[in-house]
């Protein structure tokens, strides 16, 4: 009788703990982002929720420092689409 009202305790928890979450608005994308290909090897720069792409895994969210990093330094390529190096200020 004591697990079976545990159990109902669970339940009511992760009830209340699901309607919380659905009331929270959707996390913001990233400032920037990283492509990778298949194999996890960096392609190019992206301004953050950036359509043109891969994603889920093939995404990883940078920091400005890092993106221009990615540019500069490492000599990636950025998203033609949506001029991510002219947003960082790199190009007009």
């Amino acid at each position: 009788m004591s697990l079976a009202r545990v159990q109902q305790q669970i339940a009511a928890e992760e009830a209340l703990a699901a309607e919380v979450a659905a009331r929270r608005p959707p996390a913001l994308p990233p400032d920037w982002e990283l492509e990778l290909d298949l194999r996890q090897r960096p392609i190019r720069v992206h301004v953050g929720g950036c359509a043109v792409g891969g994603k889920g895994f093939r995404r990883k969210p940078l920091t400005r420092e890092a993106a221009l990093r990615a540019l500069g330094v490492d000599q990636l390529q950025w998203c033609p689409y949506y001029r991510s190096a002219a947003a960082l200020g790199v190009l007009d």
